[in-house]
């Protein structure tokens, strides 16, 4: 899909740190235009985005259908269109553990028809990341069916390819985005980048909070996410190897990652002359990871195929 015009309009969700405030500043570094959004308790850390050429507007991911529709109008009168929407803004993951991840930040209007406790924050984890991105794709996909064009970000998650005792729902969510597709032929959708771990503050302790209600047999992974708090080691241990997060020692430059996701959107620089990706793992463990998970697929699809097979009505003869 060749834009009209060379210079992109984007709007990407959580900007007001890590990877979203790093593909801000790569989009504006190329000369393309950019609408960086936050929800209002971070709407302030947008204003250097700003100085620095940005437009800013105030959008939290799970509020009301009809209030992102306000937000959607007041995006397209700035510029008259959007080109690139990027799902960026995600919920802290790092909280451990009751029966499931635990997610103490909720939404009140949200609640409303929703039991009170666990369900209430395994409901909160899939609105950040499945139900109030759709309502922002339903919100802003018919400016660009309008014009016919039109590229859809979702930043994805190694979570997404192998599930994490500890993270759970995040996993879960992280898995659904990748099967969510726009069948529109003049619309691009990728889910791009499963990232793996890069340096940004998602880890920190000010992006998560403790649960108080807690299950014995988990202590020891909970204290591990405690102290990441303190800028230490966090061991999540996924089956019988251990998912390592060091703050500040991650192999993956989130900057880095923008500038691929510019690249790919725009179709330049290391995406010149290739494909539109559906889906792009990025950082060295991302791809160890996704590799290693369709090799034992591969195999275990051989070992079992007389079985998968055996479940068919029998052909006539």
């Amino acid at each position: 899909m060749s834009p009209d015009s060379k210079e992109l309009v984007w709007l990407i969700t959580g900007t007001s740190s890590g990877l979203g405030r790093c593909l801000t500043l790569a989009a504006l570094k190329r000369g393309d235009k950019v609408i960086a959004t936050s929800r209002g308790r971070s709407f302030s850390k947008l204003e250097d985005l700003k100085a620095q050429g940005a437009n800013i507007l105030e959008l939290d991911v799970t509020a009301p259908p009809e209030t992102v529709e306000e937000v959607a109008k007041k995006a397209i009168q700035i510029y008259g269109r959007i080109d690139v929407l990027v799902h960026n803004a995600a919920r802290d993951f790092l909280v451990i553990h009751r029966a499931v991840i635990v997610f103490t930040e909720s939404s009140a209007r949200l609640r409303r028809n929703w039991p009170i406790g666990r369900e209430i924050e395994d409901y909160d984890q899939f609105n950040t990341h499945i139900f109030g991105p759709l309502n922002i794709n339903r919100a802003f996909l018919p400016y660009m069916r309008e014009r016919r064009k039109g590229t859809v970000v979702w930043v994805g998650s190694l979570g997404g390819w192998r599930g994490i005792p500890t993270m759970g729902l995040y996993c879960a969510t992280k898995h659904a985005a990748f099967h969510h597709h726009c069948t529109k032929r003049y619309l691009r959708l990728a889910c791009a980048a499963y990232a793996g771990s890069f340096r940004s503050n998602i880890a920190e302790g000010a992006h998560y909070d403790s649960p108080d209600a807690r299950i014995d047999d988990y202590k020891k992974m909970a204290a591990a996410a405690d102290a990441s708090r303190e800028g230490t080691l966090v061991s999540i241990f996924v089956v019988e190897s251990p998912y390592l997060i060091i703050t500040s020692y991650e192999v993956g430059d989130p900057e880095k990652y923008a500038e691929v996701i510019v690249d790919v959107v725009r179709g330049e620089g290391c995406a010149l002359g290739k494909p539109f990706p559906s889906s792009l793992p990025l950082g060295s463990d991302a791809h160890g990871v996704i590799e290693g998970v369709c090799k034992n697929m591969i195999e275990q699809l051989g070992k079992w195929k007389d079985v998968s097979y055996s479940t068919d009505f029998l052909k006539d003869a």
